[in-house]
């Protein structure tokens, strides 16, 4: 895995590497996850922009859902899960996502939001049954877990800004936080050489 495993020591591959109030994984399990998300990602109808939202607040699979993107070369949209179903539908249309990806706090809003933006996919995880909502867990289960392509070109975030004076405008990742490189497997190079040792805790909002 480029972005994972390969810069995990082997000896350490069964200590944690993501957890939140509910779940915990260590690097092998994580490993499997983001092999089948990045698949069931790249098994999406994807436009030429290959843009997917995520709309939900912070949770392990918010994390897997931001590194599959990257793993899978796909654009991901970031949007607060503060703003109401209009303001995320604006979003949603703009930035060309082909599928919203939602927690069970955004899921109503969610779906709302992906009727009024002609957004025909949401996926959500840890949701009740819903109609119009796939399950995220029974949808990357499916997946193949063979490693994706890590020669694809990854793509930046496509961020959106506040519209504190109109509607927000759009903005990629700046090339100093995501270097421009042509492959997946360069980025995870260039990123890994730049980590700081921490004791990998993550402070504020993602």
């Amino acid at each position: 895995m480029s972005l994972t495993l390969g810069g995990v020591d082997p000896a350490r591959r069964d200590q944690l590497a993501l957890a939140d109030e509910q779940v915990s994984y260590d690097w092998n399990q994580l490993d499997g996850l983001l092999n089948r998300a990045a698949n069931a990602l790249n098994s999406l109808n994807l436009a030429s922009e290959r843009r997917v939202a995520v709309f939900a607040p912070n949770s392990a699979e918010t994390v897997i859902a931001y590194v599959a993107c990257l793993e899978a070369g796909i654009s991901s949209v970031p949007v607060s899960f503060h703003l109401t179903p209009s303001e995320a539908a604006y979003i949603f249309k703009d930035s060309g996502a082909v599928a919203v990806l939602v927690g069970p706090e955004t899921m109503e809003a969610g779906l709302t939001a992906a009727a009024e933006a002609g957004v025909a996919t949401v996926i959500g995880w840890r949701c009740p049954d819903r109609e119009g909502v796939i399950h995220w867990e029974d949808w990357i289960a499916a997946a193949s877990d063979a490693e994706p392509d890590p020669t694809v070109a990854p793509l930046p975030h496509l961020h959106y800004t506040s519209g504190t004076t109109g509607r927000p405008k759009a903005t990629e990742t700046p090339p100093q936080y995501f270097p421009r490189l042509p492959t997946v497997q360069a980025l995870a190079a260039a990123v890994r050489a730049r980590i700081t040792p921490s004791p990998g805790i993550v402070v504020g909002p993602l």
